[in-house]
Parts: C-alpha cells; structure tokens; sequence
C-alpha cells in the first residue's frame, strides 16, 4: 500500500495474462494487449490501472461489435470494419479515399486513390 492508503498496482506477467484469457475462453490477443499496456506504463489517461483483468475483459466483450447484417460485417474497438474473412470492409468509396489521404497526404494520396479506383473498376461485374 501507498501513503494514500491505496494498493500499489503490480503489473501481471505476460503468462498471467494468457492463463487469464485461456481459462475465461476470451477473444483478445494476450501479446497484443500485454504490449499495448505495458508500452503505455500501465496508465489510462494518466492514472494507474487497478484491475487488469476487468481490463482484458472489456477488450473481449467490446473487441467485434457484431452487426446483424447479411453481410456479417464486424467493427472492432478502434472502428475498423472487416468482413467475415477478416478483410478490411469499406462501406463507400469514401472510406477508402480518405484512407489514402490520411495515409499518403494530399498530392501522393489523390494519385494513390485514383489507381485504386481504375484497379476497383476491373473487377466489377
């Protein structure tokens, strides 16, 4: 315990972490979640974590957002959409045009976008 009279957070070891996901059968990648803490000094907008497992658990519950559409399109917790297969799903062209400008900047991503639309105009039927 600290001067505040708090318990000190001690950070799990990754196979803790693993174990955890492994006996409670949830969907969340041990390695990927144990990195994105620990390179993250085990805060949450500034304050320490105190529960990590009520933490892997909320990464399962809000890891695919299921949709009920025909097309079973999932949202994973960053927004990003992917199909059944696990490819990246764009709802529009937009989504894609704006991709490439966030990716490349103005100029490069607009001759990028471009490319991509003659490639996209091929393979419609």
């Amino acid at each position: 315990m600290n001067n505040n009279g708090r318990q000190i957070f001690v950070p799990p070891l990754l196979s803790e972490v693993k174990s955890f996901i492994e006996e409670n059968n949830l969907n969340v990648d041990a390695n990927y979640w144990y990195e994105y803490y620990q390179d993250r000094k085990w805060l949450i907008n500034g304050k320490q974590i105190q529960n990590w497992k009520g933490l892997v658990m909320n990464w399962h519950k809000t890891q695919f957002d299921d949709k009920t559409d025909e097309n079973k399109i999932k949202t994973d917790r960053f927004g990003q959409k992917y199909d059944d297969n696990g490819n990246l799903y764009y709802e529009e062209e937009t989504d894609l045009e704006a991709l490439c400008l966030s990716l490349f900047g103005k100029e490069k991503g607009k001759t990028i976008w471009e490319e991509v639309k003659k490639e996209r105009k091929k393979y419609e039927h």
